[in-house]
């Protein structure tokens, strides 16, 4: 048996909460609660490509970064001859991140990506492919929590969703779907957060347990919200 996965546990545990949830306050109640998240995800998918494309280009953010991902990756690379594109994509597929990330990182490993990026090496490529993925992580999420904690401000003071009547029968049966795709939501923004960590341990330890997982890689790979990011 392999080691218990505490990240799928939680996952799980998630998902079981929400759609508790869910059945308690209904559809309709949920549904309100799910158009506020929806429409800060909207407006957040409004902004974070050219805020992101600005915090890329800061010596500041960039280099920071830039640097953690180097000193992550140097150990891994140094072990392979990086000069044939084959040795190149045993490295990736050597890395401790999900298998989207490490296809997209096959996948862009050209000529034309090298020029886009600025860079000449392999290993340059890596570090400047992911620390723009880092950064455009941190910025969704940074960015996302401004407008989530608006929309929970105004729903509470109005007092909206407490008005809203509770109703029995297919109310609550379709309350635990919406809390379903609610704990979805919040999942997948959590993968953002994994992201933007990358190079703290624990992060690691939690992008290498959603590797280590069918369920996990399969909620990783169909995060909609990735395409934000690319």
């Amino acid at each position: 048996m392999g080691e218990l996965n505490f990240l799928l546990i939680a996952v799980l545990a998630l998902f079981a909460i929400f759609m508790a949830i869910g059945y308690g306050k209904g559809f309709l109640r949920m549904a309100v609660s799910l158009t506020g998240i929806i429409l800060a995800i909207f407006l957040t998918t409004q902004i974070v490509p050219n805020l992101s494309s600005i915090l890329v280009e800061l010596p500041a953010v960039h280099d920071v970064v830039y640097d953690n991902i180097v000193a992550v990756f140097h150990e891994v690379n140094s072990n392979y001859n990086n000069r044939s594109t084959e040795e190149q994509n045993k490295a990736i597929q050597s890395y401790e991140l999900p298998e989207l990330i490490r296809s997209d990182l096959i996948v862009n490993n050209t000529k034309e990506v090298y020029e886009s990026l600025k860079v000449r090496v392999f290993e340059d490529y890596i570090a400047n492919y992911l620390t723009r993925m880092i950064i455009k992580s941190g910025t969704f999420v940074i960015v996302y929590a401004m407008f989530a904690l608006a929309m929970w401000i105004v729903l509470h003071v109005t007092g909206l969703i407490a008005k809203i009547p509770i109703i029995h029968g297919v109310n609550k049966l379709l309350g635990i779907m919406t809390g379903f795709l609610s704990a979805l939501i919040v999942v997948w923004i959590g993968f953002f957060v994994m992201m933007m960590l990358y190079g703290n341990s624990v992060a690691g330890t939690l992008l290498s347990d959603v590797s280590d997982s069918k369920l996990l890689t399969f909620l990783f790979d169909s995060n909609i919200l990735l395409q934000v990011i690319q």
